[in-house]
C-alpha cells in the first residue's frame, strides 16, 4: 500500500472516529496502516486489532521512540518531580510547572498562561461549581483529585473584553462556537470563574437541552397566557441560583410587591432569601419565582449594586421545539419560545441594562442529527434568532493547538489517566492526535480506555 493511499484511509478513519458514539471512540477496528496483501480472502482472516496493539506496532516500527517508554512509564510522582525540575516564572511571579501554573486565580491570568492548566482550588470547586461542570469533568475531577482548567485563548480575550468594558454602558454579548467537544464548556466556566472571583453575581444555565428535552413536567402557566411552567426544572435552578449566589443574596431585599394569591404576597423589603424559599417550598409557583429573581437581580444591577454574568450553555434550545407535548392538547409539541423560563431568560438577555453582560454557547448537540452540518452561530440559531441576539461578538473555540494537545497528554500521564505504555511514548502521541485530530474530548475519551 503506497503512502497516498495509507494518508486518505487514515484521514476517513480519523473522521468516522470523531463522528462516532461516545462509547466507541476508543474503538479502532483494525490497525489501518498495516501493509500485506489486499485480496479478499486475507481480508476475511484478518482479525480485529486493538488500539493499544495498533501503538505497539508503531512502537516497534520506530526504535528513536522506544527509549523513552520507560521513562514515560514511571511512576507519577517520578513525572511531577521531573515537571516541577522543568518549571520556570512568568512575568507574573507564579511558577509554571511545564503544563500548569500555580497561578489559581483567574483574575491575574494572562496570555502568558495559555495553553497550561490551573487548578479551581477547592474552596471555589464547592462554592461555583458544585456539579462539577459536567459529566466528563466530574469523573476526571474524581480520578485527579483536583479540577484542573486549561487557559485557553477564548477565555482569555473574553476576560480582557470584560476588564476593559465601561459597565454603565449596554453590554456585548458572546456567543462562543465550535465543534463538539473543541472546549466550549469549558471556556464558559473558565469565564465564570473569573466573574465569580469578581464578585458578579451569576445567572448560569448548565445545559439548556434538560429543559427542552427528556422526562419533564408542565402544566399551563396561570400568570401568562399562552405559556408553559415547567415547574421541578424552575425550582432545581433556583436552588442551583441560591448555592452559586450565596455570598450576595444574603443581604438582598426585595424591591416591590409581589402577590401570588390574595393571602400571599412577598412585601417590598423582604430578604430576598424569603423570595427564594417561597419558590423551592410552593413548586406550583417555581417559574413565576424565577421570573420575579431576574427582576430583582436587574434592579439591584441598575442601582450599581453589583454586576451580573448570564452564562447559558446550549442558547439555541431557546429557538427549537421541544420533546414536550402541549398539556391540553397531546398531540402538539411546544415550542420553546413558550415556556415561561425561557421567555424570562430571552428578555434578559434583551433588556440592554447596565452591569449585565451575557456568555453564551451555541452547541450542535441541541439540534435534530440531520441539522448538524455547521457549528456557525447563524447556522445553528436561525435568522430570526440570530438577528434577535444581535450585536453579539463571536467567539470560536478550535481544537487544541500544539502546546495544549502536549500539555493535555502531559497530564493525562501525571495523573495516570493515559497508562497504556505504548501510548506515553512520541509515537503513541502521535498516534493520539492523528487518531483525534486534537480534539480536546476525542483526545480525553481515547486516553481513558489506554
Amino acid at each position: 500500500m503506497n503512502s497516498s493511499v495509507k494518508v486518505a484511509i487514515a484521514s476517513l478513519l480519523s473522521r468516522r472516529l470523531f463522528t462516532r458514539p461516545v462509547c466507541c471512540v476508543h474503538k479502532v477496528p483494525r490497525l489501518f496502516l498495516s501493509d500485506g496483501p489486499s485480496d479478499a480472502s486475507s481480508d476475511s482472516k484478518r482479525r480485529t486489532i486493538s488500539f493499544s496493539e495498533s501503538l505497539r506496532k508503531v512502537k516497534d516500527s520506530a526504535p528513536v521512540a522506544s527509549s523513552l517508554s520507560d521513562s514515560s512509564s514511571s511512576d507519577s510522582s517520578d513525572s511531577s518531580d521531573e515537571e516541577i525540575s522543568r518549571h520556570s516564572k512568568s512575568k507574573h511571579g507564579d511558577t509554571l510547572l511545564g503544563y500548569k501554573t500555580t497561578e489559581s486565580d483567574p483574575t491575574n491570568h494572562t496570555m502568558d498562561h495559555e495553553g497550561v492548566y490551573y487548578t479551581i482550588n477547592p474552596e471555589d470547586q464547592k462554592l461555583y461549581f458544585p456539579n462539577l461542570i459536567n459529566p466528563m469533568i466530574k469523573e476526571q475531577a474524581n480520578a485527579f483529585g483536583e479540577l484542573p482548567l486549561m487557559i485557553r485563548k477564548p477565555a482569555l480575550e473574553i476576560i480582557n473584553v470584560m476588564k476593559n468594558s465601561n459597565y454603565n454602558c449596554p453590554l456585548p454579548k458572546f456567543i462562543i462556537y465550535g465543534q463538539r467537544g473543541a472546549g466550549k464548556t469549558c471556556t464558559l466556566n473558565h469565564v465564570m470563574h473569573y466573574c465569580a472571583k469578581q464578585n458578579h453575581m451569576l445567572l448560569h444555565i448548565p445545559w439548556v437541552n434538560d429543559w427542552i428535552r427528556y422526562h419533564t413536567s408542565s402544566t399551563p402557566s396561570l400568570s401568562r397566557a399562552g405559556f408553559t411552567n415547567i415547574p421541578e426544572q424552575a425550582n432545581t435552578w433556583i436552588a442551583y441560583f441560591a448555592a452559586i449566589n450565596a455570598p450576595l443574596i444574603k443581604d438582598m431585599k426585595v424591591t416591590k410587591d409581589i402577590e401570588w394569591t390574595k393571602k400571599e404576597v412577598t412585601e417590598a423589603g423582604s430578604p430576598l432569601k424569603s423570595l427564594i424559599d417561597f419558590g423551592l417550598l410552593r413548586q406550583k409557583y417555581a417559574d413565576d419565582v424565577v421570573d420575579a429573581l431576574l427582576n430583582e437581580v436587574i434592579t439591584h444591577a441598575s442601582n450599581n449594586k453589583f454586576k451580573v454574568l448570564v452564562a447559558i450553555d446550549g442558547l439555541n434550545g431557546f429557538y427549537r421545539p421541544t420533546t414536550l407535548r402541549e398539556p391540553l392538547e397531546k398531540r402538539l409539541f411546544i415550542q420553546a419560545k413558550d415556556l415561561c423560563l425561557v421567555d424570562s431568560f430571552r428578555r434578559l438577555l434583551s433588556s440592554g441594562n447596565k452591569n449585565i453582560m451575557a456568555v453564551c454557547t451555541v452547541s450542535e448537540e441541541i439540534n435534530p442529527s440531520n441539522e448538524r452540518e455547521k457549528f456557525t452561530p447563524f447556522y445553528l440559531l436561525g435568522k430570526e434568532a440570530f438577528q434577535e441576539l444581535e450585536p453579539f461578538i463571536p467567539i470560536h473555540v478550535d481544537n487544541y493547538t500544539e502546546k495544549e494537545v502536549n500539555n493535555c497528554l502531559h497530564l493525562y500521564e501525571n495523573k495516570q489517566w493515559l497508562q497504556n505504555p505504548a501510548a506515553r511514548t512520541e509515537a503513541g502521541h502521535q498516534q493520539i492526535k492523528f487518531l483525534t485530530n486534537n480534539n480536546p474530548f476525542a483526545v480525553s475519551r481515547l486516553c481513558a480506555s489506554n
